[in-house]
């Protein structure tokens, strides 16, 4: 019969369940960055709708026209 070494054997488990853990941990990291990234993607474009739309340049006029005009293009899909 065998003889089993416990410190062989658990080395190896231990190498496995480290090498899950990094793993796992690799997939929440990325999880993480890709959350994050979206939010400040939002945060961006929120602040730059805001400064533009506040702006001396805004146009308001030209908004409610183009507004206008598109509304009476699609007006009658929904009818």
């Amino acid at each position: 019969m065998k003889k089993i070494n416990p410190v062989i054997k658990i080395r190896k488990i231990a190498a496995e369940q480290s090498i899950r853990l990094v793993e796992k941990t690799i997939e929440k990291t990325a999880e993480a960055s890709n959350f994050l990234t979206n939010i400040s993607d939002a945060f961006l474009f929120i602040t730059r709708v805001i400064k533009e739309t506040f702006s001396r340049n805004f146009e308001f006029k030209e908004f409610l026209r183009q507004c206008f005009k598109s509304d009476i293009k699609h007006y009658p899909s929904f009818q």
